[in-house]
């Protein structure tokens, strides 16, 4: 389950060109996207995440918000499809995969 959690988050910070601050993330226990939008509360947490530049912590604080309104949170990626993403350099795509429903790979 944790994998699959960290998966998601990967490819949502992968999404927002915020990946870097993974590590973060999962070190201040943002272990899935459901941890983030129940327990980021702000700039503080993120930048306890190791966020800094003024424009990574805005951007942050916009996905997290639309992430919020769409109710995003409480789902999980399929974790095949955050490593296909990855292996196809494709990260960057995920939010959009995310907001068009795709939570998988075709069977």
């Amino acid at each position: 389950m944790a994998a699959k959690r960290h998966a998601e988050l990967l490819a949502w910070l992968g999404g927002h060109q915020l990946l870097e601050y993974s590590a973060g993330f999962i070190r201040e226990g943002f272990d899935g996207l459901p941890d983030v939008t129940a327990n980021m509360h702000g700039e503080q947490d993120l930048r306890a995440c190791g966020v800094k530049k003024r424009a990574h912590l805005n951007r942050a604080l916009r996905a997290i918000d639309v992430l919020r309104r769409n109710g995003r949170g409480d789902t999980e990626l399929d974790a095949e499809l955050c490593a296909w993403l990855g292996d196809n350099r494709l990260l960057e795509y995920s939010a959009g995969f995310i907001r068009e429903g795709f939570d998988g790979l075709p069977d």
